[in-house]
């Protein structure tokens, strides 16, 4: 088995290779696990490491972890370097680039030939680039295309007026390392549909029996209104669908996945989705309170 991965350690990828103190991932620690049987296992590797130790706002007060995400990159590339360790030289790492594949050969951007008899496409998020109508600003020094590039919002002036595309968690990645630079300037945040993602649970949470296998939004509308009215958060929910997730898309038509992706994926259901983590906004409550007040983002 070779992996292609031009980066030095595998498995970070983009969300994971952020070394900002204030990225953390989005839901405890005890849920992050690579497959199915190992629930709990990054929350043990990551309260045996010296990172633990001296995060004080890692630990939160129901016993849950919010690590730093870098620190999940961290664990990975450790599970990955394990496995090749152990593998007899079965499983090898080439710091290299897939650039095509035909009739059973791999072709690298270093020139290599490699056979395969199978092809997994595991490439997740792709590098943050311009959109073709910014191509003209590319060089503009006011521009900064990649706000995960180390450094990359030190330079701001305290009081400098800030423009951000998208109101989703990139945005609170942005505002969140402002705030801990000592950024007092005006934010103006741009979307579509103005809608921020919604806050996530602390700890392990209830469970839901829903069957959403149909794919029905109606039912999970009528299922969320229901939860509420036992007490129980919209989250739970949502959890449910997402374990169901696979089986759902599945089971949809090609005309239905092309109008859930256009009316709800980059609108409604990121919001929901992809929700931020609690001890983030605790850590950005200056920045939440300021983006609230007339003048100052919105």
């Amino acid at each position: 088995m070779t992996l292609l991965e031009p980066r030095q350690s595998p498995g970070a990828g983009v969300a994971y290779s952020t070394a900002e103190p204030t990225h953390r991932i989005n839901v405890p620690a005890a849920r992050m696990q690579l497959a199915g049987d190992e629930e709990g296992a990054f929350d043990h590797w990551y309260r045996h490491q010296p990172a633990f130790t001296v995060d004080v706002q890692a630990l939160r007060p129901d016993g849950s972890v919010y690590p730093q995400r870098g620190q999940f990159g961290r664990y990975v590339a450790q599970r990955f370097a394990d496995a090749a360790a152990s593998s007899g030289g079965r499983l090898r790492h080439l710091r290299d680039r897939a650039l095509a594949f035909h009739q059973g050969t791999v072709t690298t951007d270093g020139g290599l030939q490699l056979k395969a008899d199978l092809l997994v496409l595991a490439i997740s998020h792709p590098p943050p680039s311009l959109p073709a109508q910014a191509e003209a600003w590319r060089h503009h020094p006011a521009l900064i295309a990649n706000p995960w590039q180390p450094g990359a919002l030190d330079a701001i002036a305290p009081h400098a007026r800030v423009a951000v595309m998208g109101t989703g968690l990139t945005m609170a990645d942005t505002v969140a390392t402002l705030d801990r630079l000592g950024h007092r300037g005006s934010i103006v945040a741009f979307s579509r549909h103005g809608l921020l993602s919604r806050g996530n649970l602390s700890g392990a949470g209830a469970t839901w029996p829903g069957d959403y296998q149909q794919g029905s939004l109606r039912q999970i509308r009528l299922d969320v209104a229901y939860a509420a009215q036992q007490g129980l958060s919209w989250q739970v929910v949502l959890d449910a669908v997402r374990q169901q997730g696979q089986r759902i898309w599945q089971a949809l038509s090609v005309a239905d996945r092309q109008c859930f992706l256009r009316h709800y994926w980059m609108s409604t259901a990121t919001a929901w989705r992809r929700r931020s983590p609690r001890c983030w906004r605790r850590a950005s409550a200056r920045a939440v309170c300021r983006c609230r007040r007339p003048g100052y983002c919105r």
